[in-house]
């Protein structure tokens, strides 16, 4: 399980956008949209998320279990 609510939380104490972070994994805002509520995402697009929200910890947030 993917903690989406840990990226958003992130996002937002970063200032980055959804706009930023589509365009960071090539996708379109829609498809960003639907990977944060699916929680389905590459392992390219685990890597540049982490990268551009500076995430110590990847495995937190991407290998969460419930």
């Amino acid at each position: 399980m993917v903690r989406t609510d840990k990226i958003r939380g992130l996002m937002a104490e970063q200032g980055v956008k959804h706009k930023d972070m589509a365009e960071a994994i090539h996708v379109t805002q829609k498809t960003w949209t639907l990977k944060m509520k699916t929680g389905k995402f590459g392992s390219d697009e685990m890597m540049i998320i982490t990268e551009k929200l500076n995430i110590e910890d990847p495995a937190s947030i991407f290998l969460a279990r419930e």
